[in-house]
């Protein structure tokens, strides 16, 4: 007795002594960008498109559940949730966002000897623009569509049989007509399984050093003297760098209920935003067994002008054969005004 005491009390001050070093190295990694954002300063960030969802089931539920994501859906939201994978899993989704913006996302992980890894893709298309320049600006009759993209590789392991950890790192690309900018985004999480009810989560996304533009269209002839007959110059002009929207999250999921098929589960989580207000995020989700899901949420913030409603969705999973299942899941959200809600559609495959 005395000896599985002491094997109790040892996991138990790993456990301890992982999450404090975990939490401690998220706290001083989130001082600096932290530091960076004010009121003044909100809206000023770019690369927004890292923050847009690529999860029904988390669209559906607020995007509140960092501390429940497991598999590839994690890649996006909880690089530590992915340690869960057991074999293969492959994801695509859908985003119908706003103003007629499409976004199409692929991720796939793999369990490995030693850890997890896994790989996604991300494209947000803005869709046709009319061209407008100095010189006509009323158009010129021809049109361009902006491309942002983004490619992350992620690792992630049990530290204990209770706590995960993971990273992820981003090549972020955007592309307006000869205008593009690159830069690198790092994700890192944390998981912790308290008990079979109640789990929580940490996780610092989006942080980085600065992205610039630059491009042939900063470029532009001028006439820099009064002699009629000098050749114009070309001149360039140059672009001020822009912060990445760095987020700092804390979330827990709950086990309501857990009787025979049936489940039911609450998510609570509150974001820390950099550039924006600060959101508190919440979702419950039923299951029965691995077939049906329901799920409703809602984020709240201070921002009056914040033009998000409430959540809902549902999911489907089927096994293909003996080893392999599929999930196809939905996700809707309401924008109050200007635009149509946002809808989601994902299938993920796991071998």
């Amino acid at each position: 007795m005395n000896a599985i005491r002491s094997i109790t009390l040892g996991r138990c001050v790993t456990g301890a002594l992982a999450l404090g070093g975990a939490v401690g190295g998220l706290t001083l990694a989130l001082i600096a960008p932290a530091q960076a954002g004010n009121e003044e300063r909100i809206g000023t960030a770019g690369a927004q498109e890292l923050r847009l969802p690529v999860s029904a089931r988390g669209l559906a539920l607020g995007d509140g559940f960092i501390a429940d994501v497991t598999g590839v859906e994690a890649l996006s939201y909880n690089p530590a949730g992915t340690a869960d994978v057991a074999g293969v899993e492959i994801y695509f989704s859908n985003l119908a966002w706003i103003a007629d913006m499409d976004q199409n996302y692929f991720g796939a992980v793999a369990k490995t000897s030693w850890g997890v890894i896994g790989a996604s893709v991300n494209v947000l298309s803005i869709g046709d623009i009319e061209e407008t320049t100095e010189d006509r600006p009323e158009g010129t009759g021809r049109t361009f569509s902006p491309t942002f993209s983004t490619i992350g590789l992620t690792y992630s392991r049990y530290l204990t049989d209770a706590i995960s950890v993971g990273a992820n790192a981003k090549v972020i690309s955007e592309q307006i007509l000869q205008t593009n900018a690159t830069g690198v985004a790092f994700d890192v999480g944390l998981r912790y399984r308290l008990s079979n009810k109640l789990r929580m989560a940490l996780v610092l996304k989006h942080f980085g050093p600065d992205m610039t533009f630059d491009g042939s269209d900063f470029e532009s002839f001028h006439q820099t003297s009064d002699n009629p007959q000098a050749d114009p110059r070309s001149l360039s002009s140059i672009s001020s760098a822009f912060d990445l929207p760095a987020t700092f999250q804390i979330g827990a999921g709950y086990s309501l209920y857990d009787s025979g098929e049936n489940r039911v589960t609450g998510f609570g989580s509150f974001m820390s935003n950099t550039y924006s207000e600060d959101e508190y995020q919440f979702g419950g989700e039923y299951n029965y067994g691995q077939t049906l899901a329901l799920r409703a949420g809602i984020a709240a913030t201070g921002n009056e002008d914040y033009n998000f409603g409430p959540t809902f969705g549902l999911g489907f999973g089927m096994p293909l054969g003996s080893s392999s299942f599929l999930n196809v899941d939905y996700g809707h959200r309401v924008v109050k005004d200007f635009f149509d809600d946002n809808q989601l559609l994902s299938v993920k495959f796991t071998f």
